[in-house]
């Protein structure tokens, strides 16, 4: 290379990366498209819907994305060879784990009939008017929990807002449904307000979530209200939303703060989705209420 090539007066003043700008029609395209999504959305909730049809989808992709760890455990465990001195030894171990493993699965199956038992004996009424529904996710998000149930669509018709109830009482309600999934909002998601009457008392509140394993609370309580620690709340059914008679919470604490106009009520929840997988759902609310 020669040396007068190293000279700055070679080097180009023209760009090496030039971007395009972009036409004014797409701009504008591109603004109305995304000016529609947020309408259709305000509207119709078009992002709950697509979410459950999402999980719809990704559904098979999990079982599918976990099918080459079972298989190359298979093979693992087809190739790997024991000694004969210790034959006799691992069979009697594994027999004797298969005898532990068959009485822990009949404690499980034992108890999860008590709790189907249970759940059938805590409907009231006509049992066609309820759905059996499984868990399938419980989302990680304690402030906003949300619990997908496995339904089918073609024998199941369920509808935004039906009831979803454990043994011990009102447990949600649905907020979306996919042909396979629906999404329940539980009563203690933050965003829950639920209609309730008190047992002993009789007085009428709406109760808050605050997240999961946490203490609920009761909005806007005026200091002249009679309420009772330890009295249940159940559900009023006012606003058509819930159905009413149904168990909620338990009044835990009462303060007089006297920096508020209100007192500050903290219930506890009597029902949680960590520990169960079977649920009802309530159909037709309006009709059967």
């Amino acid at each position: 290379m020669l040396r007068k090539e190293h000279k700055v007066s070679h080097i180009s003043s023209e760009a090496i990366f030039a971007t395009p700008t972009m036409k004014p029609a797409k701009v504008l395209l591109s603004l109305v498209f995304c000016f529609l999504l947020i309408l259709t959305d305000i509207n119709y909730k078009s992002s709950e819907i697509l979410r459950a049809y999402g999980k719809d989808i990704l559904t098979p992709v999990i079982y599918i994305a976990k099918s080459p760890v079972f298989i190359f455990n298979k093979v693992i465990d087809f190739f790997n060879s024991r000694q004969d001195l210790r034959f006799t030894i691992n069979a009697l171990e594994q027999e004797n784990l298969k005898l532990k493993s068959k009485n822990s699965l009949m404690n499980e199956i034992s108890f999860k009939n008590r709790r189907l038992n249970s759940l059938e004996e805590s409907i009231e009424g006509n049992q066609n008017n309820y759905y059996l529904v499984k868990k399938k996710f419980l989302s990680t998000n304690d402030l906003k929990p949300v619990m997908t149930v496995g339904i089918n669509s073609r024998e199941e018709v369920f509808t935004k807002n039906n009831a979803v109830l454990s043994e011990k009482g009102l447990l949600g309600r649905i907020i979306s449904q996919g042909l396979l999934n629906a999404e329940v909002m539980l009563v203690q998601d933050s965003r829950s307000l639920v209609p309730v009457v008190s047992s002993t008392s009789r007085l009428h509140a709406i109760l808050q979530g605050s997240g999961l394993s946490r203490l609920g609370h009761l909005n806007n309580i005026k200091k002249s209200a009679e309420f009772k620690i330890g009295e249940e709340l159940y559900s009023s059914g006012l606003g058509g939303v819930y159905p009413s008679g149904y168990p909620v919470a338990k009044i835990k604490t009462i303060k007089d703060n006297p920096d508020s106009e209100f007192l500050d009520i903290q219930v506890s929840f009597l029902q949680s989705p960590i520990d169960q997988d079977y649920f009802l759902v309530k159909k037709n609310i309006q009709t059967n209420e």
